[in-house]
């Protein structure tokens, strides 16, 4: 009996994902390197619950070459600091002890018993939300009343940051920020967990900073430490060797806080914040974009493609997946690894003989054109390789067709409104495929043909 593998796996994270709702705020927490769960990382809904879910799928991807012939070389490797989960846990070490002794309010209105007010009223009863979204939860065992640790002025109203103190083992504080409605009143704009670190979806360890309202006009950066400096990039641009380059401005803090106007040459979604902090230099992501949508992301290259292969699975066990370090082993092919990376919604995921994962998707950062990318994980010591990295021909059908190391074969990737249909090695007999939207040939050859349906027209490629 066959097994069609595609229509087993959509069908079992159907069922596994049924009942599931995913919080608006997905979508940022997947994006890349703006901490604290927020909008450095854009991987859409639908691929991120086909990523999020392992399905027990045993497959076996053959050597179909000679393991021994010329080898496939990766464009680049990229390997994890292997320090990083002691520099994470001194990060989150350092951001609760400057919470805890942050001393007194800083801000121009830090002594304003209005602001104080509305404040502790959202904070107990947050009204500002849509009911759908998720980043408005009650504080878990909470220890204290709420404590503000900055309220100023920005150009969209009045702003302010709060946190309280719990006795919840996973986190030692929940911080929130407020923005004013358009009535001028301060609202909860975010709340969630405080956590910080290093990796995807975390807090800058030595400073909080958000946009000031919807319309993303300015940022609002608060260091846990007066005395440390700041610098704000809200764009990059391509550098002599053409790999972008941040823009940086110093921040001037003012009652402990730097405010800044976004530049009509900038975006949100590709600001990144410098600190200096005890001789230290971290660079983080907004923290928090704030929106009134649910879901919304960053801007999107016009050659992007959208969802027409949910983490499409074509040979091995496991889901399609990403980390911190498939993020950072594509963007320092083209820009320091801290600029906020972004993905597309599609994805296709295989495994290698010595059982690295294959991730094939889109990337971009903000400002430039979407590439289409094939990345490998070793499971043995982390490192990541760059196996192809090109600039997305929106209109090439297949989107993507490549051979992969250890004679895996060629991963192919029809694309929007395209399935496969066949294949053969040059000069030999059509192979029939179940039109499938992505597939795994199982030829080492150095060409190979395809047969595909494009809007319902066969065409024959050869790669």
């Amino acid at each position: 009996m066959s097994i069609d593998i595609e229509d087993e796996l959509r069908a079992t994270m159907q069922a596994l994902t049924a009942d599931l709702q995913a919080p608006p705020d997905l979508l940022p927490r997947v994006s890349r390197r703006t901490p604290l769960l927020r909008p450095r990382y854009a991987v859409a809904l639908a691929a991120v619950a086909a990523a999020a879910v392992i399905v027990a799928v045993n497959t076996v991807v053959p050597r179909v070459g000679d393991p021994t012939g010329p080898a496939i070389r990766p464009l680049s490797t990229y390997k994890a600091d292997k320090n990083l989960s002691q520099r994470e846990q001194q990060a989150s070490h350092d951001m609760v002890n400057a919470v805890a002794n942050w001393g007194p309010t800083r801000g121009d209105r830090a002594n304003d018993a209005l602001v104080t007010s509305q404040v502790r009223e959202q904070w107990a009863h947050p009204t500002s939300h849509p009911p759908e979204q998720g980043s408005f939860d009650p504080v878990i065992n909470p220890d204290g009343p709420v404590q503000l640790l900055w309220a100023g002025t920005t150009p969209d109203g009045v702003a302010a940051l709060a946190v309280e103190h719990t006795k919840d083992p996973a986190a030692e504080y929940w911080y929130g920020v407020f923005l004013p409605d358009s009535t001028g009143k301060l609202v909860m704009a975010w709340r969630m967990q405080l956590t910080a670190g290093l990796d995807l979806g975390e807090l800058d360890p030595y400073a909080f900073s958000f946009t000031t309202s919807t319309a993303h006009t300015a940022v609002v950066v608060v260091p846990t430490k007066v005395s440390d400096s700041v610098r704000i990039s809200f764009s990059a641009e391509p550098a002599a060797d053409r790999t972008l380059s941040p823009q940086w401005q110093p921040a001037q803090l003012r009652d402990g806080a730097a405010v800044v106007a976004v530049p009509a040459t900038g975006n949100a979604w590709g600001t990144v914040v410098e600190t200096r902090h005890d001789g230290e230099v971290t660079v983080h992501g907004l923290g928090f974009i704030a929106t009134h949508l649910i879901n919304e992301g960053p801007p999107e290259p016009g050659n992007l493609l959208g969802l027409w292969c949910n983490g499409c699975q074509v040979g091995g066990g496991a889901e399609p997946g990403y980390g911190i370090a498939t993020l950072n082993a594509w963007t320092q092919r083209h820009g320091p690894v801290y600029l906020p990376t972004y993905l597309a919604e599609w994805s296709i995921g295989a495994r290698l003989p010595d059982g690295s994962a294959v991730f094939a998707t889109q990337m971009w950062i903000i400002g430039d054109k979407a590439h289409t990318v094939v990345l490998a994980s070793s499971p043995s010591d982390g490192a990541v390789q760059v196996l192809y990295d090109e600039v997305t021909d929106a209109a090439d059908r297949p989107v993507l067709a490549t051979r992969l190391p250890q004679a895996a074969g060629w991963l192919v990737g029809g694309g929007p409104d395209t399935v496969v249909t066949g294949w053969r090695t040059l000069g030999g007999d059509w192979q029939p495929v179940a039109a499938k939207k992505a597939i795994l040939v199982p030829t080492d050859d150095s060409s190979i043909q395809l047969r595909l349906v494009v809007k319902g027209q066969e065409r024959i490629v050869t790669r």
